[in-house]
């Protein structure tokens, strides 16, 4: 099918959607040629097939040279330039210096949308392995344009969602380092108000950012420091059970501090 002047107007959820993982994910060239392209793992076929019934005048393809990725692809004149005149325009990186990459102008609600779709092409959700932070959600955007970063992280804080900001120098495939702008949450609380925002009412996403950002939490049995509280010595909380003893008052726990090398006696908790 050819394009029909869809991207005319954002006026749907999926179509909002679609160009938040356009924004993250492809590549929109308007010089010389007519040419978008966005690309991911091929473990997002699913997602991309269901996009490509959304937006049949979009080729679904893959390619032998490139086995573990997927492809959306469209060579329509009109549909690139109105992708640019949404803001859609490459390469990003410089074009956000210079201000022309850019957020686009969309209606309020369907803001959580495109963010979701830039999420889901450039954000993560994780849990740490540390054992006391396994129901800890983390939730991270990163990239390299950090003047389309801070227009999402504007309306973030318009909605009560306040991440940290950070900067690092990350390896690229090629050996080379670039610098990466990241928005960043390590609170569980803040991280869910982040999820329930841009999930609410969606009826397309990634299942497995889902999944993460909805995952029931893991029971865990209380620590030491819990049970015990810290360090009689030295305040620590790095503590280590050892035998119990039956006094005369009553059995007590034998304590040592991994800290300070120390040992103390604790009632057993009730």
């Amino acid at each position: 099918m050819k394009y029909q002047n869809e991207f005319k107007c954002i006026d749907t959820q999926e179509k909002a959607y679609f160009l938040g993982q356009a924004f993250g994910d492809g590549c929109n060239t308007i010089t010389k040629k007519y040419r978008f392209t966005m690309a991911s793992i091929n473990t997002d076929t699913e997602l991309y097939k269901k996009l490509q019934e959304l937006f049949p005048f979009l080729k679904l393809k893959t390619y032998a040279s490139h086995s573990n990725m997927i492809y959306l692809e469209s060579n329509d004149r009109n549909f690139c330039l109105d992708l640019a005149a949404l803001g859609l325009v490459s390469p990003k990186t410089k074009n956000d210096e210079t201000k022309e990459f850019h957020f686009p102008n969309l209606n309020k609600e369907f803001l959580p949308h495109f963010i979701r779709g830039y999420f889901d092409a450039d954000g993560s959700a994780w849990y740490p392995k540390r054992y006391r932070s396994r129901n800890n959600l983390h939730i991270e955007f990163g990239c390299s344009t950090p003047n389309f970063l801070e227009d999402i992280n504007k309306i973030l804080i318009e909605n009560g969602i306040k991440f940290t900001n950070k900067s690092r120098e990350k390896k690229a495939g090629n050996g080379k380092y670039y610098k990466s702008y990241a928005l960043y949450s390590a609170s569980y609380k803040l991280s869910k108000k982040f999820a329930n925002f841009i999930y609410s009412n969606a009826s397309i996403y990634l299942s497995y950012k889902y999944d993460s950002c909805y995952r029931k939490k893991i029971d865990m049995p209380p620590t030491m420091h819990e049970l015990y509280g810290n360090c009689i010595y030295c305040g620590s909380e790095n503590l280590h059970r050892q035998q119990i003893r039956i006094m005369k008052h009553g059995p007590m726990q034998r304590i040592k501090c991994v800290d300070c090398n120390r040992s103390f006696s604790v009632p057993l908790p009730k």
